[in-house]
């Protein structure tokens, strides 16, 4: 057959009811970066024009129709080269194929506290793709409920936070326990990324207090986030069992087998090895560096590190440069040395001190945008044009925190978090963060959160970030409300 024949050609269609566009924009503007029909909705502009790059790159094409008070249709075509091997025969590592045996033939419950709800059917799509992925990847057992209380359960999923009340009081009366009295671990599912961080920091919190083991994790959720999160559930299981073995056997000699897992009922003998993923997946499923010295399944976990957040794989113009260290609020200098007087410097950050931050992006446009949002919000903030600067400006402010007295408290980070961007001249940022996670583990520091901020690239290429450090994936044009949410004091 011709050249063509081994083309794959895929369609992707989405479809909204929003406000719509007028005819001359969608003519003349629709893929200009940096511009909006609306000037007053959030946003930067960027997001179809990197579209439009993406499409054109693949060779593909673009078609919009819209109407305004009505909604919007956007077709992409695409012929795709086939790949060289079929899909089972990819990467034996991959942590669905790795996880897939530990949880076959496990009972897997969705829950929907707001069953008979007029606005279900968003819930129904939704647990159908869940029990879809259930099945036909992990060969789980799947059935549906609307109340915790299953003891043959071995893992609960929410499709969306439930009333977190009702669920504390479940976790204290026992309904998160098997018949064996072991934990069943409890999935929570939640629209977005921004939802997951709140429930994250406020009933996650209240859950693992309570005794839960908890997970949460944004849509979408597909095989791989679901398989992380199945993972971290697995293990935080099988470590609250060893504490708990280690207890009863130095009380009465009293071992549990060391073949329990969720269900060791129904488990083999090597079931205490579901939580083992290999090495070379590791960074997938350990928790970020900013939740990294957390060791029980039973002290809070802030967001679940099952969270892949949606990356395709960014100043004033005088930008404070490299010599702009963050170790004073830069307000407040007084209350600083004060502080630095009395040798509290280097021990617990004052609660009321800005966050410290450094934005690193090479385009001058991004860094800007970015610097300006640091300044509107209070925050302690330095910028760096390539990732070589971030490093030199990362350690510098590392050698001046170790040279502030410590007064014996924990070891801190200079700075809060790093909003790094991955495609730079002189160094990337996949380079920079693998940099800056060894300076940290250089000077024995709490280590710091490191958001990428991506435009184009693949999944190996976000695979690499993961492995070098980044914990969290934010897209261009960042939404900065977005970003509000997730710099939080730790």
């Amino acid at each position: 057959g011709s050249e063509d024949d081994s083309k794959i050609h895929a369609l992707v269609r989405v479809v909204d009811s929003g406000k719509g566009m007028a005819d001359d924009y969608l003519r003349d503007r629709l893929f200009v970066p940096f511009s909006q029909e609306d000037t007053f909705q959030p946003g930067t502009g960027l997001g179809l024009s990197i579209v439009k790059q993406i499409v054109d790159s693949l060779g593909g094409t673009i078609n919009v129709k819209s109407d305004e008070g009505v909604g919007t249709e956007i077709e992409v075509n695409l012929s795709l080269n086939a790949a060289d091997q079929p899909a089972s025969d990819l990467a034996s590592d991959d942590i669905t194929r790795v996880l897939a045996p530990k949880v076959q033939d496990l009972h897997m419950v969705l829950l929907d506290p707001w069953a008979g709800r007029p606005d279900t059917e968003r819930t129904a799509r939704l647990q159908k793709t869940l029990r879809e992925v259930c099945e036909r990847w992990f060969g789980m057992r799947v059935s549906k409920s609307t109340l915790v209380g299953d003891h043959d359960a071995d893992f609960y999923l929410y499709s969306e936070p439930p009333p977190i009340d009702a669920l504390v009081e479940a976790v204290r009366t026992g309904g998160l326990k098997a018949t064996t009295g072991k934990k069943i671990p409890l999935i929570l599912v939640c629209l977005n990324a921004a939802n997951a961080i709140a429930v994250s920091r406020d009933s996650s919190k209240r859950l693992v207090e309570a005794g839960a083991v908890v997970e949460v994790i944004p849509q979408p959720c597909g095989p791989r986030k679901l398989a992380r999160a199945l993972g971290l559930c697995l293990k935080k299981v099988h470590e609250v069992t060893e504490t708990s073995r280690e207890g009863r056997e130095g009380e009465n000699g009293s071992v549990l087998n060391s073949a329990e897992g969720v269900a060791a009922s129904r488990r083999p003998a090597n079931a205490s090895e579901s939580a083992q993923l290999p090495e070379s997946k590791r960074s997938e499923s350990t928790p970020p560096p900013w939740r990294r010295e957390r060791k029980t399944a039973n002290e809070s976990v802030p967001l679940s590190s099952a969270v892949a957040f949606p990356s395709p794989p960014p100043s004033e113009p005088k930008t404070p440069g490299i010599e702009n260290q963050l170790r004073t609020p830069s307000k407040r200098p007084e209350e600083s040395s004060e502080k630095r007087a009395n040798g509290t410097g280097g021990g617990e950050p004052d609660p009321n001190a800005p966050l410290r931050i450094l934005v690193v992006d090479d385009n001058s446009i991004n860094l800007h945008l970015l610097t300006t949002f640091m300044k509107r919000n209070g925050y302690d903030y330095s910028a760096a044009e390539n990732g070589l600067l971030a490093v030199q400006n990362y350690r510098e402010n590392c050698v001046a925190l170790t040279d502030t007295p410590s007064n014996g408290a924990a070891p801190r980070t200079p700075i809060d978090y790093v909003l790094m961007d991955i495609n730079m001249p002189v160094m990337n940022g996949v380079e920079a963060t693998k940099r800056i996670r060894e300076i940290e583990r250089e000077f024995k520091l709490k280590a710091a959160g490191i958001i990428a901020l991506t435009g184009l690239g693949s999944t190996e290429a976000k695979r690499e970030a993961e492995a070098a450090g980044v914990d969290v994936f934010l897209p261009k044009p960042v939404k900065f409300g977005e970003l509000k949410k997730l710099l939080v004091r730790r």
